[in-house]
C-alpha cells in the first residue's frame, strides 16, 4: 500500500472535524485534534476525575463513516484549540466495549510526523553581552518535510520545524 493510503488511514473523524492517530507513552495510540470538535471542554478540576466525565460517546469514526466510537480526553486546550484523545478506561466495565471499539478503529501503523530528534537539546551560544540564546542552525536542522491531508481529500506537501 503507498505510503499516502497509509497515512489517510490515520485520519480519522472526530465530531464536527477530523483528527490523527500518532503513537503517545507506552506505544499508545491517540488522537490529536482540533478542541473545538469536542462536544464540550472537560470539567477543570484539581481532584481526581471520574472518567466517564471526560469520556465522549459517539465521537470516533472513520471519514464518511459514522461516528459510533467513544474516546477519552487526555488534554484540552481551548486557547491553543487542540486537545490528545486516548482509548477509554477498559478496567471500568461500563466502558470495557469502547475501549475494544477504539482499539479496533485504530489503523495498523499511526502517523509519521517526520524524523525528528527523539530529544531535543538546543544549541546555546553566548552574545556579546553574556547572554545565552539559541543559535539559528540548530533550528534549520530540525526542518523536515511533512505531509497534510486538505479538506477535500487532498495531500499536500509542507516543511515542519
Amino acid at each position: 500500500m503507498p505510503k499516502l493510503e497509509l497515512a489517510k488511514r490515520a485520519v480519522i473523524a472526530v465530531g464536527i472535524g477530523r483528527g490523527f492517530v500518532v503513537e503517545g507513552s507506552r506505544e499508545k495510540l491517540c488522537v490529536i485534534t482540533a478542541a473545538h470538535c469536542l462536544p464540550r471542554l472537560p470539567p477543570v478540576k484539581p481532584t481526581p476525575y471520574d472518567p466517564e466525565e471526560v469520556t465522549y460517546h459517539n465521537l470516533l469514526g472513520r471519514l464518511g463513516e459514522p461516528q459510533t466510537v467513544s474516546a477519552e480526553c487526555l488534554f484540552a486546550d481551548p486557547l491553543a484549540d487542540i486537545a490528545v484523545l486516548g482509548e477509554p478506561d477498559a478496567q471500568r466495565p461500563s466502558l470495557n466495549h469502547q475501549n475494544k471499539a477504539y482499539r479496533g478503529l485504530m489503523p495498523d501503523e499511526p502517523l509519521s510526523i517526520g524524523n525528528m530528534p527523539k530529544e531535543y537539546k538546543p544549541k546555546l551560544i553566548k552574545t556579546s553581552e553574556g547572554e545565552l540564546i539559541e543559535a539559528k542552525s540548530n533550528h534549520e536542522s530540525l526542518t523536515t518535510e511533512a505531509w497534510v491531508l486538505s479538506l477535500d481529500g487532498n495531500w499536500f506537501a509542507c516543511e515542519v520545524k
